[in-house]
């Protein structure tokens, strides 16, 4: 389905690894600004694109596995993006969102160590703009 929507990207596919029961991976090149690394372990899907891990479970249900579809086309077309939540130079939090009716909503998070101190947050946003 991925290859099909985007045939430009490379992909690096594989069922034969030691951990996980398959995996791919779409390094960063033209058409996409940033790795996106995809694997597949008992019936969890997960995507890791610039430091979130989003995993979705039973991806077996047809509407787990349709959201984590519409994630990955979402980060490779370029219509979601990133938040990188930041307190002082430390990461709190990535989340992944998607527009909707001009607003931002929030697909997955990913807390890190310091999301409870108590500082003023920053916030850097990731977004594919290479895309063809």
């Amino acid at each position: 389905m991925v290859r099909q929507e985007f045939p430009h990207l490379e992909m690096k596919v594989s069922r034969e690894h030691r951990v996980v029961d398959a995996y791919a991976f779409l390094p960063s090149q033209p058409g996409l600004d940033f790795d996106v690394h995809l694997d597949l372990q008992g019936d969890a899907l997960s995507m890791c694109v610039v430091g979130l891990w989003a995993e979705m479970f039973p991806c077996g249900k047809p509407r787990i596995f349709d959201s984590i579809m519409l994630a990955v086309r979402g980060v490779l077309s370029g219509k979601y993006r990133i938040r990188k939540s930041y307190a002082g130079s430390h990461v709190t939090a990535i989340q992944l969102e998607r527009p909707e009716n001009g607003r931002w909503i929030p697909v997955a998070t990913d807390y890190k160590w310091g999301w409870l101190i108590p500082m003023r947050r920053t916030h850097k946003f990731v977004q594919n703009r290479a895309v063809h």
